[in-house]
């Protein structure tokens, strides 16, 4: 079922490009540890840590002075 979840999670991420589809993966499985199971009502994250997953800082465009870096934190916050 998990890889199930994950290839539709990263079919989202990469339907466009699917060649890169790697560096999404860290992308898809925090979306699947955010996601909350019905029958608790609380996400994968809180039941195995005991508190809720840690939020993604948003990013600003252009405040890193490395270009890859600016490119791959800017595509990130475009995609949450």
């Amino acid at each position: 079922m998990l890889n199930c979840v994950l290839e539709q999670y990263l079919r989202v991420f990469v339907h466009h490009k699917p060649s890169p589809w790697e560096i999404f993966l860290c992308l898809a499985e925090w979306c699947y540890n955010m996601t909350c199971h019905s029958a608790t009502n609380l996400t994968l994250y809180e039941i195995i840590y005991g508190k809720p997953l840690p939020s993604i800082p948003n990013y600003l465009a252009r405040t890193s002075s490395i270009e890859t870096v600016d490119f791959l934190l800017t595509l990130r916050q475009d995609m949450l």
